[in-house]
């Protein structure tokens, strides 16, 4: 019994010693793709969770604001005393008063706001040799009225999803192939081949999730576009295989040179890291691929060159190395 285990032990050296071999091998010849870290072990596969970054479209809750503004002066002049004569005629301006207040007043389908600002500016006027001075005192009165009105439409959507009855719980596994129909096709089937699926959770707090470790997919609803971004989570996890899920160095590089080009909807969440920026420029690669190329053409030549390195080799090596 001892001499099976120490002859098991010795086999699993061995396994050892053969995976670390082939997993510098990969990195010699993979063209950019990389499985361990400077310890020499097999990277954490990495684990995506996304929440409300595709938004198709986002419903006003509120037209635009009407601003109107209304501005008084009112003048005053007056005559008064002094103890003594002035000993020359001069003009003299007394600090300027400022006041402001603001009054805010809500219903249920509007709500005004009134900023009043007061200004108020004193001239003293003396001449030579007269006990007295003529005092100047100009107000100006700025009155700016904010209403915002209220979407109907949105107030009445709001109303009735709240006083909706919870909806059922929906919890099953998509096809592939029809899920993905804007996808590279040799992406799918390297989707496919490894064993990754892909499952609608209605429970699930997020919009999706990509997890490699699970192999799969995880949405909130069936038909969104954010699938895609998920996908493109997959895609960068093919690319490079490092838990950053970032694209290694090329990703880093145009994800710094064009993400202030980045225009679409939830801008600071998917330009906040490389990964995230990544995965939804491949959305937009799915969605529109020559505006990808025209606004940011060197994200479209990594995603382009990532998806030529989809190959049934790379799809064979991941296969051997995480044991799939």
């Amino acid at each position: 019994m001892k001499g099976k285990g120490i002859r098991k032990l010795s086999e699993n050296k061995r396994l050892v010693r053969t995976s670390c071999g082939l997993l510098a091998a990969v990195v010699l010849f993979g063209g950019g793709l990389y499985l361990y870290d400077s310890q020499n072990t097999v990277m954490e596969l990495p684990v995506v969770t996304d929440g409300e970054v595709i938004v198709e479209e986002e419903v006003p809750l509120a037209a635009a604001p009407k601003v109107t503004k209304q501005t008084k002066t009112k003048k005053s002049t007056k005559t008064v005393k002094i103890k003594k004569p002035s000993k020359k005629s001069y003009t003299k301006k007394l600090p300027t008063k400022k006041k402001t207040s603001t009054v805010t007043k809500k219903s249920a389908d509007k709500t005004v706001k009134t900023q009043t600002q007061t200004t108020t500016s004193t001239v003293e006027k003396y001449t030579k040799k007269q006990k007295k001075k003529k005092v100047t005192t100009t107000t100006k009165t700025v009155t700016t009225t904010t209403t915002t009105t209220v979407n109907a439409t949105a107030t009445k959507a709001a109303k009735k999803t709240t006083a909706a009855p919870a909806k059922a719980v929906v919890k099953k596994n998509l096809d592939v192939n029809s899920s993905l129909p804007k996808a590279d096709a040799k992406l799918r089937n390297a989707f496919i081949k490894l064993g990754f699926t892909i499952k609608v959770d209605s429970t699930v707090s997020y919009t999706g999730r990509f997890d490699a470790a699970s192999r799969s997919i995880t949405m909130v609803e069936e038909k969104n576009d954010a699938i895609y971004h998920e996908l493109g989570h997959f895609l960068m996890f093919m690319y490079v295989a490092n838990k950053a899920n970032d694209g290694g160095s090329e990703g880093q590089a145009a994800y710094a040179a064009e993400k202030n080009l980045y225009t679409g909807v939830q801008k600071a969440y998917v330009t906040s890291g490389a990964s995230e920026y990544l995965a939804e420029s491949y959305r937009d690669y799915c969605m529109n691929p020559t505006a990808l190329k025209n606004s940011r053409p060197q994200t479209y030549a990594l995603i382009e060159k990532a998806l030529k390195a989809v190959t049934d080799s790379k799809v064979a090596t991941y296969k051997r190395v995480y044991g799939w």
